[in-house]
């Protein structure tokens, strides 16, 4: 694999054997135990706060997917967010001690399956965009309206305030999925990363709607990822008013990138706008492009043009010359897909640009994968400080 960018850093930066974000679905078992969990180091069991040494993984999460009764969110839109608790287990007649042993051992003699066990919605948003009437060239948003959504607001932070204390963290890791993806994927997914990066921060799922699928389904799908944008910032912008959230990871994959890059950017130039500085205060520490599905020229000019890296603590990207999922997306858009570059296929005016910016740091990942994307390389940084 190829590497640029600085070594060291407050965080650790480690390359996971992940199948679980593969291509834009995921993996239903547990992951190929990393490198660094074998012999002579085993999964840091000690480090896991005692609240979280169980054979589950309870997540929060946040969704704009439209849900039909009983069943879970599927793949339409809501004007409304929602927000609550999922809870993933690992394996029917797993213990925690079983579980930590098997995150120690590679060669494993029975998978262990992870599945949604449960989910209970907490939060209610009003539908956006709010009532509002106009004050001559000013809109006004409706009283009413305004304290319901601020209510929900509350609610919101109060269930990350109560998971937070739990935990005894004070970071948060947020996963935002890709394409033909479903709300139930997405949870696994984010189960299996946040139980190798050691289960010490608060692990949230924001679920935009996609998992469509099929040739087709990947344009509508790239259509509600501009739609979730603003659930996207309105998410971020209630985590970061937060006082007890010190620090937050967001991992993007695959079209997952585009529409987090593009919800931060948004909210950077806000907050420049604002006379504020980005970088403190929009907590952002770690930021993890996992095979990206974005067009590099439009990376160049909405992300680097815009100073978008010094405003995050750490920027790591993984790339994957033969992920296939992404070759599918080059072959119908434009432009060279920066989940599948190269280090010569970066041009020296990037390169001194990333040179120059000393936290971005990239992974290149040899691999074939099926058309759908195979397992990849992600590069999770050791999130939680000791």
């Amino acid at each position: 694999m190829w590497s640029r960018g600085p070594r060291g850093g407050s965080a650790c930066v480690v390359a996971l054997a992940f199948g679980v974000l593969t291509a834009c679905a995921g993996s239903n078992t547990l992951v190929v135990t990393p490198n660094i969990y074998t012999a002579p180091a085993f999964y840091p069991v000690d480090d896991v706060p005692l609240a979280n040494r169980e054979p589950t993984a309870a997540l929060l999460y946040v969704t704009d997917r439209f849900r039909a009764g009983d069943v879970t969110y599927g793949s339409e839109r809501s004007q409304s967010m929602v927000a609550g608790n999922v809870r993933v287990g690992f394996g029917e007649r797993t213990s925690w001690e079983s579980l930590a042993t098997a995150s120690s051992t590679q060669d494993r003699a029975n998978p262990i399956r992870l599945d949604l066990a449960n989910f209970q919605k907490q939060v209610q948003f009003p539908a956006t965009p709010l009532p509002f009437r106009l004050n001559g060239y000013k809109s006004v948003v409706i009283v009413e309206a305004q304290r319901e959504y601020d209510h929900a607001k509350q609610s919101f932070q109060a269930l990350v305030r109560k998971r937070l204390k739990q935990s005894g963290s004070n970071e948060l890791q947020l996963l935002v999925h890709g394409v033909n993806t479903d709300f139930e994927t997405g949870a696994v997914s984010l189960a299996d990363v946040w139980h190798f990066t050691g289960r010490c921060s608060v692990p949230i799922l924001y679920s935009w709607p996609s998992g469509r699928g099929g040739l087709f389904g990947y344009f509508t799908d790239r259509e509600s990822g501009e739609f979730t944008i603003f659930h996207l910032k309105e998410t971020l912008r209630m985590l970061r008013a937060m006082p007890e959230v010190k620090r937050i990871h967001i991992i993007a994959h695959c079209r997952g990138t585009d529409v987090a890059t593009t919800a931060l950017r948004e909210l950077m130039i806000e907050t420049r706008a604002s006379g504020r500085d980005p970088r403190k205060t929009l907590k952002n520490e770690n930021l993890i492009f996992a095979a990206p599905g974005l067009d590099f020229g439009v990376v160049s000019q909405r992300l680097i043009a815009e100073q978008f890296g010094p405003a995050i603590g750490r920027i790591t990207i993984n790339t994957n010359r033969h992920d296939r999922a992404l070759g599918l997306s080059q072959s119908l858009m434009a432009g060279v897909q920066f989940g599948r570059l190269e280090g010569e296929e970066v041009g020296q005016a990037e390169s001194e640009i990333f040179n120059k910016v000393r936290n971005v740091h990239f992974i290149g990942v040899k691999g074939a994968s099926d058309l759908l994307g195979a397992p990849i390389i992600a590069a999770i940084p050791q999130f939680c400080r000791t």
